[in-house]
C-alpha cells in the first residue's frame, strides 16, 4: 500500500472511475449507491479478485452493517458495561447485559467478512482459477493456504481491513466533494477550466496528468480538510510522560486525537468554513497551509490509515474524471425551486461523518462529453 506499489492499481482504478461516468450519465439520481458500489468494488477486486453484484451485494451489505456496530462500539459509554466493568460477568438475560448479544453479534459479522471471501479465493487458488488480487498473490508466493500459519492468518486479516475499512471512507469523501461543487460552483468553474487546458475536450484524465494539475490537487486536498470523513481519529497511548496546552498527561494514557478540530483550526485554515482551495496554492509569500493528509485526515503517527495512498489514488481519479465530463448543481423541486443543500453540512454524529443526503443534479457538460464517456465502454 505505499506510493510505489499502489501504482499497480492504478488500471484498475481508472477503469471503476469511467464505469461510474458511465452510471452517471443514465441514472444520476442514484449517484451515491453509485459511488459506494465503484469504491466497494474496487476494494474488493483489489483484495480478493472478486467482482461485487451491481444490487444488494452481501459482503457490501455486511459491511455496512460492521461499520454500524464499529461506530457504536467505539465511542465511549456507548453501553452500560463502560461505566459498571462488573456486568461482563452477568448472564445473557440479566437486564443491562444487551451488550453480550451485540458484541456477539458484531464479532460472527467481523469474522464470517473476513473469513468467507478469503476461503474462495482459497479455493480458486486450489483449483488454478484464482483471479490476480493481494490474497491469490500472497497465497501462491508463500505455497500454503494453512490458515493455522501465522503469516496466512496475516494476510486474512490484513484483506479484511482493506475492505472493511476502505470503500466507505472513499465514498464519503467523494459525497463531501459533490456536496462542495454544489455549494461552491466557482470552485468547480477552476478546476474544470485547468483540467480543459491540460486534458482538454478529447479524452478524459489519466494518472499521468496529475502533476499537471495543481488546482484540482488542491481540491482534493480541501475536500479532506472541509468535512473530514473521521472526525477523531484512532485512539493512541502516550508512551511517556507529557504537558500540553498546561494540562500533564501521564504515560499509559489514552488520547483521542482531534481531528476535526485540527482541521477547522482558523489559525491553521483562515475561514475553515468555506471550501477554498486556494489555501493549498503558494501565496504571494510562498506560504502553503499545512497538507490535510499529513494533520488528520487519515490519521497520525503509525496509526495512520495504511491504505492512505490507495484512497487518495481513487478519489483523485474519481473527482478529476467527474469534473472533466459533468457539471455538478443545485437540483429544483417540482415547482421549480432551487433545493437548497446547506443542511448536509450538518452530519449526524458518529465515527465516521457523512453529508445528510442531498439531491442535486449531475449533467453532461456537453454532448462531446457524453460521447467520450460513452466510448470508454468499448475500451
Amino acid at each position: 500500500m505505499n506510493q510505489i506499489a499502489i501504482k499497480e492499481f492504478q488500471p484498475s482504478q481508472l477503469a471503476a472511475a469511467r464505469s461510474l461516468l458511465r452510471k452517471f450519465l443514465d441514472t444520476p439520481e442514484d449517484y451515491l449507491e453509485h459511488i459506494l458500489n465503484m469504491t466497494a468494488g474496487v476494494v474488493m477486486g483489489i483484495s480478493y479478485g472478486r467482482e461485487i453484484s451491481p444490487k444488494s451485494d452481501p459482503y457490501v451489505a455486511l459491511s455496512k452493517r460492521t461499520a454500524s456496530a464499529f461506530e457504536k462500539a467505539i465511542r465511549p459509554g456507548a453501553f452500560l458495561v463502560d461505566f459498571f466493568p462488573m456486568l461482563k460477568y452477568v448472564p445473557v438475560w440479566a437486564p443491562g447485559a444487551g451488550f453480550q448479544t451485540f458484541a456477539r453479534e458484531t464479532r460472527n459479522n467481523v469474522q464470517h467478512l473476513r473469513d468467507a471471501p478469503f476461503r474462495e479465493v482459497k479455493s480458486h487458488v486450489s483449483t488454478g482459477t484464482a483471479r490476480p488480487s493481494f490474497v491469490a498473490n500472497a497465497l501462491i508466493s508463500m505455497g500454503t493456504d494453512d490458515e493455522s500459519n501465522e503469516d496466512v492468518n496475516a494476510v486474512k486479516r490484513v484483506a479484511g481491513g482493506i475492505f472493511g475499512a476502505g470503500f466507505q471512507t472513499t465514498t464519503a469523501t467523494i459525497h463531501v466533494f459533490i456536496l462542495a461543487m454544489v455549494l461552491y460552483p466557482d470552485v468547480q468553474k477552476k478546476a474544470q477550466t485547468e483540467l480543459d487546458s491540460v486534458v482538454g475536450h478529447e479524452r478524459l484524465p489519466q494518472f499521468s496528468d496529475r502533476t499537471d494539475l495543481p488546482y484540482l490537487e488542491a481540491t482534493v486536498k480541501e475536500a479532506y480538510r472541509w468535512m473530514p470523513v473521521v472526525p477523531t481519529a484512532i485512539p493512541h497511548v502516550t508512551t511517556e510522560d507529557d504537558v500540553y496546552g498546561g494540562y500533564r498527561i501521564p504515560a499509559n494514557s489514552t488520547v483521542i486525537p482531534n481531528s476535526w478540530r485540527i482541521l477547522q483550526d482558523p489559525e491553521m485554515y483562515p475561514d475553515p468554513s468555506a471550501f477554498s482551495p486556494e489555501r493549498f496554492l503558494p501565496d504571494k509569500n510562498g506560504n502553503v497551509a499545512r497538507d490535510p493528509t499529513t494533520s488528520g485526515a487519515f490519521g497520525f503517527g503509525r496509526r495512520a490509515c495504511a491504505g492512505r495512498h490507495f484512497a487518495d489514488a481513487a478519489v483523485w481519479v474519481t473527482i478529476a474524471s467527474l469534473l472533466s465530463a459533468f457539471d455538478i448543481t443545485n437540483a429544483f423541486d417540482e415547482y421549480g425551486r432551487k433545493i437548497d443543500v446547506n443542511y448536509a453540512r450538518d452530519p449526524a454524529p458518529a465515527f465516521f461523518s457523512y453529508p445528510r443526503p442531498f439531491k442535486c443534479s449531475i449533467t453532461p457538460r456537453s454532448s462531446k462529453a457524453e460521447t467520450i464517456v460513452r466510448q470508454t465502454e468499448q475500451s
